[in-house]
């Protein structure tokens, strides 16, 4: 059922959220130090990565939208400059309730 599937692609507690925030803030963060060594392919089939299809699939619609995001993030204010820890996971979660 459809409902079966959303529950399953976005993970009973919400670690495909949280696994794709994290996979966002690393690749962003080697991107801005000019640091490579980081993939989005390597970085979702980790081992320690559950759901790897699903998380995989969020990481990559979020980096690609990643500028609309945020300015949608900055409109409804829900991420202020230099105030928002956890910036990638609401924009991963804005990404979900918007295009998801």
């Amino acid at each position: 059922t459809p409902t079966d599937a959303t529950s399953d692609r976005m993970g009973r507690d919400g670690k495909v959220h949280r696994q794709a925030a994290d996979i966002v803030r690393r690749l962003r963060k080697a991107e801005q130090t000019k640091r490579g060594g980081s993939s989005v392919k390597g970085l979702t089939l980790a081992k320690q990565v559950s759901s790897k299809k699903a998380t995989h699939a969020v990481t990559c619609e979020v980096l690609r939208y990643w500028d609309v995001l945020e300015e949608v993030a900055h409109e409804a204010a829900l991420v202020v400059d230099g105030k928002t820890k956890r910036k990638e996971l609401v924009l991963v979660l804005v990404y979900e309730l918007i295009l998801g």
